[in-house]
């Protein structure tokens, strides 16, 4: 009996998402010179056809993860920045949800280790290089968040840049012991992270 519509697109959608998976776990830890097409089909464990099927090269797969990457990281952010809480509220929020993300889905640490080597790569395809300029947007966001939060009271003096900067990079770091350790790594609380950056005194 021949499949259904229905049947095809759920294959199609569970066959891609095998191998956007198994592309972002080795373009991660290998990089993308070092990563073949087989190397993907068989870490996805589909065959080598299928996956020219649905992507011409590997640097097609690298340009949709990171586009992926970039626009789901900016969405997330920009939506807990336009929200009307305080500066500490979004502070705290933004926390949260990156650590909810960590702990939920394994590929979200693939995601951060992969971003520092895209932004570094002096031999990225040129369809990824558009991207990179929307790389430190949530950055920048969390920078606005903090300026307010100082002039409130509620975030601790210092220099925005230097405390987004530092913000951010605690989850790269958490990202890559999580991926270092395994089962091992312990992910730390909200207010662990939130820590260096809210004003404790603040009332």
């Amino acid at each position: 009996m021949p499949r259904t519509k229905k049947q095809n697109a759920d294959i199609k959608e569970l066959s891609i998402e095998k191998i956007r998976d198994a592309g972002l776990k080795l373009f991660a830890t290998k990089g993308l010179a070092a990563t073949s097409i087989v190397d993907i089909s068989e870490l996805a464990g589909i065959s080598t056809g299928l996956m020219y099927h649905y992507y011409k090269s590997k640097e097609d797969l690298y340009a949709e993860l990171v586009k992926s990457a970039v626009t789901s990281a900016n969405a997330a952010v920009l939506e807990v920045a336009e929200m009307p809480l305080s500066p500490m509220e979004k502070t705290t929020l933004l926390a949260k949800n990156m650590l909810e993300s960590i702990e939920k889905y394994e590929m979200t640490a693939y995601f951060f280790v992969l971003m520092p080597q895209v932004f570094l790569n002096k031999l990225i395809p040129k369809k990824v290089k558009p991207f990179l300029k929307e790389v430190l947007l949530p950055k920048e966001i969390v920078k606005k968040i903090i300026i307010a939060g100082q002039q409130t009271g509620e975030i601790v003096k210092g220099n925005p840049d230097a405390l987004s900067v530092f913000f951010f990079s605690s989850f790269t770091g958490l990202c890559t012991y999580k991926l270092m350790m395994g089962k091992q790594f312990i992910l730390p609380s909200v207010e662990m992270v939130t820590a260096m950056l809210l004003n404790k005194s603040y009332k």
